[in-house]
């Protein structure tokens, strides 16, 4: 997105921004807030965005920025993003397992709104988008399993166009779809859909970006994978997590008590 190039005064090698190590360090930790309004898809099927929930235009068309697409991990901690693990997929960023994260004593878990522990870890999704008539900028960011299967859909449609179109990017409509869960107290599940309708010049979104960099926080996701009468389930007690220093041991398991275990850092 920049046009900033370093040279290696012993070897004469220049180098873009994308061999920039501070560069791509920088853009990486852009990542901690949305670029434009955040774009969500509800629990009642609507396109919402921003900190005042505004309904997105049932006819407004977005062209999306794919190589602003990043996947990987976000961790939440009282309903805030502490930490993120992701990269883009135009890099060829391969997600760390889900083990390889830490936190994965449930015990320690927050309960969510049914009362069943949630993992403090989500998998998630990043796509920023720019309305068309407007130039308003979005970053749709998502965990859900509607969510994740409309990018995938969308990222399928890209892969197979980008060779043909490499000064393009797919312009969507934002759509709803529904199923009826088999769970009948769930009732009908409404999930995304990123309908792509055709195709536009790159050059607007990227000219967009350059002026805008970040926006507003994160915030949690309440979608479609969100029931409308959620049964109810035992309450979970909340387990305060061991601090630096404090060697309690957990709990005994079957094999015997084990140490409490803290999550690595990570940079």
């Amino acid at each position: 997105m920049s046009d900033l190039v370093t040279q290696n005064q012993e070897t004469g090698i220049v180098k873009s921004d994308d061999d920039n190590p501070y560069v791509a360090y920088g853009e990486s930790a852009a990542r901690t807030r949305i670029i434009g309004k955040l774009l969500k898809f509800n629990k009642f099927g609507e396109w919402i965005s921003g900190e005042s929930s505004t309904e997105m235009a049932q006819d407004g068309q977005l062209v999306v920025n794919m190589q602003e697409f990043y996947i990987g991990w976000i961790k939440w901690e009282d309903a805030k993003p502490v930490e993120q693990v992701m990269g883009r997929v135009m890099d060829g960023y391969t997600p760390p397992r889900r083990s390889e994260l830490g936190d994965t004593e449930r015990e320690y878990w927050t309960p969510d709104n049914s009362g069943s522990p949630r993992d403090p870890w989500q998998f998630s999704n990043y796509l920023v988008m720019m309305d068309i008539e407007t130039q308003e900028l979005y970053t749709y960011a998502t965990a859900s399993r509607g969510g994740l299967q409309a990018i995938g859909q969308l990222s399928k449609a890209y892969g197979k166009s980008m060779r043909h179109r490499p000064n393009q990017f797919p312009v969507v409509l934002l759509e709803v779809s529904s199923y009826e869960h088999p769970n009948k107290q769930f009732g009908t599940i409404k999930i995304p859909v990123l309908r792509v309708v055709g195709w536009d010049d790159r050059k607007a979104i990227d000219d967009a970006l350059e002026m805008k960099d970040t926006g507003g926080e994160l915030s949690p996701d309440h979608e479609e994978e969100e029931a409308t009468a959620a049964p109810q389930a035992a309450p979970v007690r909340s387990v305060p997590r061991p601090q630096p220093g404090d060697y309690t041991a957990k709990p005994a398991t079957k094999n015997g008590p084990t140490a409490a275990k803290l999550p690595k850092p990570r940079f």
